[in-house]
């Protein structure tokens, strides 16, 4: 469990959340030997927008990295967790910006996905979507413009096809 945290002033509070496991920095400066992958180039407008998008796909990208590894566990854990409950919701926070619920979002729904689960990947700031813009996937209208006019989220929603991600 993870009993305590430590914040930016050195305060240690409480707090009791099961610890699932540790996910190491990704998205180092690419090398001269990495080449984007040719689905990245196509959505991507500049080179940190292919490195944003390549963060977003370590899962599916790198399977045998710790990261990939430890999203496995978790998913493990929210198996065990959640057994028999038909449709789940995992909801990724954080406290800060820049925290990485966007790529830590991003990745476990890829890794659900490749797997086999029907999985609906939300970005839900709508303030400020990171999450769709790391993704290639900005449209003109979102979720909320599909609920407020009564469309279905299948006609502003977006699918992988490699992984059938929506």
């Amino acid at each position: 469990y993870l009993k305590t945290y430590q914040d930016s002033n050195g305060k240690v509070g409480a707090v009791g959340f099961k610890f699932l496991g540790y996910l190491p920095t990704i998205g180092s400066k690419p090398t001269k030997e990495d080449k984007p992958a040719e689905s990245d180039l196509k959505v991507a407008r500049s080179p940190a927008a292919i490195e944003r998008r390549a963060r977003m796909r370590v899962s599916i990208d790198a399977p045998a990295s710790m990261f990939s590894e430890t999203l496995r566990s978790a998913k493990i854990a929210f198996d065990v967790v959640m057994e028999g409950q038909g449709s789940r919701v995992i909801g990724v926070i954080s406290v800060l910006p820049g925290e990485g619920k966007s790529t830590v979002a991003a990745n476990l729904a890829g890794l659900l996905a490749a797997n086999g689960a029907r999985t609906l990947l939300i970005d839900g700031d709508l303030r400020n979507p990171g999450l769709s813009r790391s993704l290639g996937m900005e449209a003109e209208q979102g979720l909320m413009e599909a609920v407020v006019s009564g469309q279905t989220w299948q006609s502003v929603g977006k699918i992988d096809r490699q992984t059938k991600l929506a």
